[in-house]
């Protein structure tokens, strides 16, 4: 297809496609689905549609699907759920508003880049194995829903954040770069402090507390 693809209506699968444009899933998709199989798309993929499906399964499943770059971002403040199977590869992905994300990729594929931008109050969830996560929206909360994170990183822009990890998940670097609740019965493998003022319920593996910073973990101040 040369140009721009919209989809506006619910219950639609796009398959063994090439868009040479951008790919708009649109809010007149409501609470249906849309299922992406064996799709290249050379700009954007742009999800904007309503809500969690009425179905059950994932706002949009996307399978063995490649792009640069995706936008979440739903004007009715509305949580969209997006799944990644098969062999996708999104370099990457800017979240604006509250949504699910899984990926089952491999970890080398998958959602490559992941970056919450929206306004305060969104919400983060995240399932599968997720590689890398930025987290710039202050007053938002991350949780990693299941499975594990490579690395997640609060940044200093995230102010009045949380982070929170549910039983049997794991994140193997965690990085605070401003003061964050961390909370949960998941497990951290490296934990690296850059600001004060954080408050970590876990224990992690390894821990770093850049020198003349407090901080709190497992209940025990550090510095």
């Amino acid at each position: 297809v040369f140009g721009n693809v919209t989809i506006t209506s619910p219950d639609v699968t796009l398959r063994d496609t090439t868009i040479s444009g951008d790919l708009f899933i649109s809010g007149g998709v409501g609470l249906g689905g849309v299922k992406l199989e064996n799709v290249k798309v050379l700009g954007r993929i742009i999800v904007s549609s309503s809500g969690e499906s009425e179905s059950g399964d994932a706002s949009v499943v996307m399978r063995n699907v490649e792009a640069q770059e995706m936008l979440v971002d739903n004007m009715r403040n509305k949580t969209v759920t997006v799944r990644a199977d098969g062999i996708t590869e999104i370099a990457n992905t800017i979240v604006r508003t509250s949504a699910y994300l899984e990926d089952n990729n491999t970890d080398d594929k998958g959602l490559m880049n992941i970056s919450l931008e929206g306004s305060g109050g969104v919400r983060l969830d995240l399932a599968g194995r997720i590689k890398n996560v930025v987290n710039k929206t202050p007053g938002s909360t991350v949780l990693v829903a299941k499975g594990t994170v490579q690395k997640l990183t609060v940044d200093e822009a995230a102010v009045n954040s949380g982070v929170q990890l549910d039983r049997n998940t794991e994140v193997k670097e965690l990085n605070l770069d401003v003061a964050t609740n961390v909370t949960g019965q998941g497990d951290i493998g490296k934990l690296n402090i850059n600001a004060p003022g954080s408050v970590v319920t876990m224990l992690p593996d390894e821990i770093y507390i850049r020198p003349g910073l407090e901080a709190s973990i497992g209940g025990v101040i550090m510095d």
